[in-house]
């Protein structure tokens, strides 16, 4: 994880955000009020954000297991 300034310094330039796999798959195995946060700071900068087509592909891959996992917890 970055820290809140390193976070608050992207945002404010022209970065381009590259998100992996596990970042989208994390959200699903953190708690909601986190998982929520990240999503509302991603939106802040859902322009400058891009999820590259093998990202999409492991994605659709793994989801249904890790979205299984969590309903047996």
């Amino acid at each position: 994880m970055i820290s809140i300034e390193d976070f608050q310094q992207i945002r404010s330039s022209e970065h381009l955000v590259v998100l992996d796999t596990n970042v989208l798959l994390e959200l699903y195995r953190q708690p909601a009020n986190i998982s929520l946060d990240v999503i509302n700071a991603l939106k802040k900068i859902q322009n400058r954000i891009y999820i590259p087509r093998q990202v999409y592909d492991e994605y659709l891959k793994h989801f249904h297991k890790i979205c299984g996992d969590e309903k047996k917890i």
